[in-house]
């Protein structure tokens, strides 16, 4: 683990964040960005497995709820994708030092699986999903 719930709780508490905004309104426009990409381009799951069809309702519900500006998911969302972040290779000395493109590059890199944590999506929705043409 990179970082640890110190370090963790100091990114989210705003101690450490990108120079151009505060992390919430990245991470909240990051998942707008995120949510209008999977609105536009998801896969058609007419007579798909019910998994399938569980995953693409499940993300759809997340972003609905960025969507309609619901602060308390967009606080949520960036609470998972600190603590993913906190479970790979990145630094605190990393972030502290970070650009404006790097701090996008982490957040975009995390969207989808904090989408996928918040929604509760299991390991056999995604892969029916992502097994779709």
């Amino acid at each position: 683990m990179a970082l640890d719930a110190i370090e963790q709780l100091d990114v989210i508490a705003g101690e450490v964040k990108p120079a151009g905004a505060d992390l919430q309104s990245l991470v909240y426009q990051t998942g707008v960005i995120y949510g209008v990409d999977f609105t536009e381009n998801s896969k058609d799951t007419d007579g798909a497995a019910q998994e399938a069809i569980d995953y693409k309702n499940k993300i759809l519900g997340i972003v609905q709820q960025l969507f309609q500006g619901n602060q308390n998911s967009v606080a949520n969302v960036m609470r998972i994708i600190v603590v993913i972040l906190g479970n790979t290779n990145v630094t605190y000395q990393q972030l502290e030092g970070a650009t404006n493109n790097q701090w996008m590059d982490f957040i975009s890199d995390q969207i989808d699986e904090a989408f996928e944590f918040f929604a509760l999506v299991t390991p056999e929705e995604k892969a029916a999903y992502l097994a779709l043409p």
